[in-house]
């Protein structure tokens, strides 16, 4: 069942919530948290905040897109969002970031 969530949590046009999630797989919202964080050791909104994250991360290095469109196909609400929280991941905005010369990288389950 996990693997499910997991998978569920990891589609690039994920936009469902928690809840959504939970009555999918016929579970509270409460027990998917639970079972999530003993299996991985994350919330499950920290979970999708790092993937979300890979994901823009992934577009911004491979792609040449405005950050307005990577912040909408990431799911953020806009750019001022997407550049919030890539900051708060990196310590610097998407436009100052060079991948060449971070030392963060792409989980291989990003790519």
């Amino acid at each position: 069942m996990l693997d499910g969530i997991i998978r569920e949590f990891k589609r690039e046009d994920f936009w469902n919530n928690i809840q959504n999630i939970a009555e999918k797989f016929g579970i509270s919202s409460r027990y998917l948290q639970k079972l999530f964080v003993q299996h991985t050791g994350l919330s499950p909104k920290l979970y999708i905040q790092i993937n979300r994250f890979q994901n823009s991360l992934k577009l911004l290095t491979q792609r040449n897109l405005p950050l307005t469109a990577i912040a909408y196909e990431c799911g953020y609400f806009d750019q001022a969002h997407f550049i919030k929280a890539f900051k708060s991941f990196t310590g610097t905005t998407p436009s100052g970031f060079q991948a060449e010369n971070s030392p963060i990288i792409l989980s291989p389950a990003a790519i």
